[in-house]
């Protein structure tokens, strides 16, 4: 999609924080993801097709920066998830193929998704040429993706089979996958560690999730801060009013891990997604 953006997303009840127009709302940080199977190719090189938004990866993320044009405000690149067609086979039970994959399957799909993977090289690679291309922007890299696997190659998780996670190839997620994803979002963005919020025990999210919440919580805020820039700073939940630009990205304050619990209002974050879901306005 063109910018600037327009509002596409709603739940009820209303949780937007969407004024009316980008400029007029009250946005606080980028969260931007590509596609997940686009990694055959390097992000410099273009998009297959015809794509009148952005030629290559790397521009699908510069475009919003220099549209953005603030180097206090944080642009995090989302390293979603790696296709799993590959190594879980045709698994896909809303087309009527139910063939559970094996944990065999699901332990070559981790291993080529995780930390030392092909495809996490590909996301360091874009990240590194998007700072390379844009020098003065505060870019961060929330690894989504691997420390997921952190999580479910785990003593917490390691005998949970792939069908409970995942609910076909793609692979879409169960909502255990997209309450992880949440949680190592919001550690990535707040340097938080969100002790006093308790999953609920109602069958909906895992019961190796629930029972050892705490010490998953540790898991990914130890894979998050050693990965990181310390030298950023986290974003503040509920988000600040964004400074004027300056010409250089000001000092930020060394963060602390803190007990907070996610608050009740919303981190206005700008999401955009390339091709499907570009200028998507979001908040997470």
């Amino acid at each position: 999609h063109a910018l600037p953006p327009n509002s596409q997303w709603g739940w009820t009840p209303d949780i937007s924080a969407w004024q009316g127009s980008f400029s007029a709302s009250s946005y606080s940080s980028v969260i931007y993801t590509d596609l997940n199977f686009v990694q055959y190719k390097s992000p410099n090189e273009p998009y297959d097709g015809s794509d009148n938004i952005a030629v290559d990866p790397i521009e699908g993320v510069t475009r919003i920066i220099d549209y953005v044009n603030d180097p206090s405000v944080p642009i995090y690149i989302y390293e979603c998830w790696n296709g799993a067609e590959q190594w879980v086979g045709d698994y896909y039970p809303f087309l009527g193929n139910n063939d559970i994959p094996s944990d065999a399957d699901r332990d070559a799909y981790y291993a080529n998704t995780g930390y030392g993977s092909a495809y996490h090289q590909w996301w360091l690679n874009l990240y590194g040429l998007v700072v390379a291309a844009r020098p003065d922007a505060n870019v961060q890299l929330i690894e989504v993706a691997p420390i997921l696997i952190e999580v479910l190659t785990s003593s917490f998780m390691t005998n949970v089979p792939f069908h409970e996670v995942f609910e076909d190839n793609a692979p879409h997620g169960r909502p255990s996958v997209y309450f992880l994803a949440a949680l190592i979002e919001y550690i990535s963005v707040t340097r938080q560690r969100p002790y006093s919020y308790l999953p609920p025990n109602d069958g909906i999210i895992l019961s190796e999730i629930v029972d050892n919440y705490s010490a998953i919580v540790d898991l990914i805020y130890s894979s998050v801060t050693g990965q990181m820039d310390p030298t950023t700073a986290p974003v503040t939940i509920p988000p600040t009013t964004v400074p004027a630009p300056t010409a250089t990205p000001p000092t930020p304050a060394t963060p602390t891990p803190t007990d907070a619990a996610p608050a009740p209002t919303t981190d206005s974050s700008f999401c955009c997604q390339q091709i499907d879901y570009a200028g998507v306005g979001c908040t997470t």
